[in-house]
């Protein structure tokens, strides 16, 4: 997973793609899909993830990457 993230950003990290706001945190959400192999999938990446918390386990992990992310 950390593959995927890290050469995403750096495939765009040449381009206008990602527009550069030094004032600015920008938090991305990454769909990732594991196979039976255990091998990793990237479906999409969300420039604007939602952080609301429609079921308990969305509550669980989205308070913690809150959390984390202060």
């Amino acid at each position: 997973m950390k593959d995927i993230v890290l050469k995403s950003l750096l495939a765009c990290s040449n381009s206008h793609a990602v527009p550069y706001n030094p004032c600015a945190f920008e938090l991305y959400g990454y769909d990732i899909m594991i196979d039976s192999k255990k091998k990793c999938w990237l479906i999409e990446i969300n420039s604007s993830p939602s952080l609301a918390t429609e079921t308990s386990l969305d509550e669980t992990i989205k308070k913690a990457l809150i959390r984390d992310t202060f």
